[in-house]
């Protein structure tokens, strides 16, 4: 991540944290105000899909250990606000998912997790609006990638899994790419 921060210049910052550590998403405040000045907006972009299974088959921790990533980073990440509220206002960008807005049965740690996202999402652009600050989520749906290309093969074969995911996209059979 460091080394594309670079190949970048002076236009971004690499940083690895933990979004799960309050004392993480301060220090990349700290670092992002250090570096750039001020700070107009944050991303929100951590998640993890979590174990594949029937409701029942998931212990507390592997619950836990989802919510932990999705939601409390996503509370956490908002480490940000006095930035904003000192630059007189900017933008909050959370990636949730299309299953933030829909269930799906066998992804409930994972579905759960990203409809209290949205939730967070409505509550922090009700009460930040008024000063400045938008907030915002970005749902995709199926993109290919690792989170994707495992979750069939730990829940239903392939073909199954991608014709389940299709059925709900507006633009028809069209994943997106990396």
């Amino acid at each position: 991540m460091e080394a594309i921060a670079r190949s970048l210049g002076e236009r971004a910052l690499g940083l690895a944290v933990d979004v799960c550590r309050r004392e993480d998403n301060e220090r990349m405040v700290a670092a992002a105000l250090e570096h750039f000045g001020r700070l107009d907006g944050a991303f929100l972009n951590a998640g993890i899909e979590g174990e594949v299974g029937s409701f029942d088959s998931r212990s507390d921790a592997a619950w836990e250990k989802v919510f932990a990533v999705n939601v409390q980073g996503v509370r956490l990440g908002v480490a940000a606000l006095p930035a904003l509220h000192q630059a007189g206002g900017g933008n909050i960008v959370i990636t949730s998912s299309v299953a933030g807005l829909r269930g799906a049965a066998g992804l409930s740690p994972y579905v759960s997790s990203k409809h209290a996202v949205v939730g967070l999402m409505r509550c922090l652009a009700a009460e930040l609006g008024p000063q400045a600050i938008r907030v915002n989520t970005l749902n995709p749906g199926p993109v290919d990638n690792r989170m994707m290309r495992c979750a069939p093969s730990r829940s239903r074969p392939a073909p199954v899994m991608g014709r389940k995911c299709t059925r709900c996209l507006p633009c028809g059979c069209r994943w997106g790419a990396m």
